[in-house]
């Protein structure tokens, strides 16, 4: 049925519209997964998110997170210096 919607022409102005509607829906759908790509990574400091790959220094979880991922903080004390390399 895929070939004959997309392969042939369309018989009559019902189907062009139809035709239509699936290339709008297919682009739309692309566009979608090419702006967005699936959530960023998170991942967190400290023990409160344990869905989450946790890391128990800002530090270390500066140095791993991904270019644009998030980094969650739980509350608690972090006597430590971080840098922030330039991503």
């Amino acid at each position: 049925m895929i070939p004959q919607i997309l392969g042939t022409p369309c018989s009559s102005p019902e189907a062009a519209v139809d035709r239509y509607a699936l290339r709008i829906g297919i682009a739309f759908l692309l566009y979608l997964g090419t702006c967005w790509g699936g959530p960023l990574p998170s991942i967190a400091v400290g023990t409160c998110k344990l869905n989450l790959q946790s890391y128990s220094t800002i530090q270390d979880a500066v140095s791993n997170v991904a270019a644009g991922g998030t980094i969650l903080v739980c509350a608690g004390a972090y006597p430590e210096q971080y840098s922030s390399p330039n991503r």
